[in-house]
């Protein structure tokens, strides 16, 4: 049971040294201003030594100009042996930097979570501190060639107020994304942990998944829209091989 705690303490994003919380969900770059976003997604991990871990998000997005996303999100963990519990509040901004005079757009991103009292007990216990934050930046990159879109995003993770120094942290994204029709593409997604922003770690101890995606988007009456995507990916998370199966549903207004 402690090795299985520690293992979702891992998936938890909880603040390990030398190691960056995983990546499920693709940032990508867009002009939403004025829209708001009601956003649901959910991520889980199967190993074959290992109950698998749900996390539920629910988050309000909205684009305050032409430029700038802004999101809050309310996360949650459920593990087998203590059902649900908050988890954490995440607080997302991005920030376009260019807007077509180039031939691929850039933002800038942060993400800044504080994990919540209301963590598994074992959380505060192993670390002796359940009031952490955890800070993640970085570049949004995209580019089009026809109908495909490109995207690759490198973010440096670090997290505050640990029990243990937590130094900062290299993690990539990847997307490939082909819109076959109107309202459905489909593609390639890849996200990874790489060790210590200055100092990777050996290959052994890195992280790498990938796997397929689909998107969807439903155009509404009004001008509303929902958008879909899932995701099933192969591969490490911390040196445990497994499954992640990724979804998220927005409902744009």
């Amino acid at each position: 049971m402690q090795q299985f705690i520690a293992f979702v303490l891992l998936l938890a994003c909880a603040a390990l040294p030398a190691l960056a919380s995983p990546g499920y969900y693709l940032v990508s770059t867009y002009d939403k201003a004025g829209e708001a976003t009601i956003d649901f997604k959910f991520w889980s991990f199967k190993s074959p030594e290992y109950p698998a871990v749900f996390a539920p998000e629910i988050g309000f997005g909205y684009g305050v100009t032409s430029r700038w996303y802004t999101e809050l999100t309310l996360s949650w963990l459920h593990l087998a042996d203590s059902g649900t519990r908050s988890d954490g509040l995440l607080w997302q901004n991005d920030y376009l930097l260019t807007q077509g005079q180039y031939p691929f757009d850039l933002a800038l991103h942060t993400n800044i979570k504080k994990y919540y009292d209301g963590a598994p007990r074992a959380a505060s216990a192993y670390f002796g501190n359940a009031h952490s934050y955890e800070l993640e930046f970085g570049p949004v990159l995209q580019t089009e060639l026809g109908r495909t879109q490109f995207n690759a995003n490198i973010f440096f993770t670090r997290s505050y107020r640990t029990t243990v120094a937590s130094p900062m942290q290299a993690v990539y994204q990847w997307q490939i994304k082909h819109r076959w029709r109107p309202a459905f593409a489909f593609g390639l997604q890849g996200f990874g942990e790489l060790g210590k922003w200055d100092h990777w770690a050996p290959r052994s101890e890195q992280s790498h998944r990938i796997g397929p995606a689909i998107f969807s988007s439903l155009p509404m009456a009004g001008g509303r829209a929902m958008t879909i995507e899932a995701a099933f990916l192969a591969g490490s998370l911390y040196a445990e091989h497994g499954q992640t199966f990724t979804m998220r549903a927005q409902y744009a207004f």
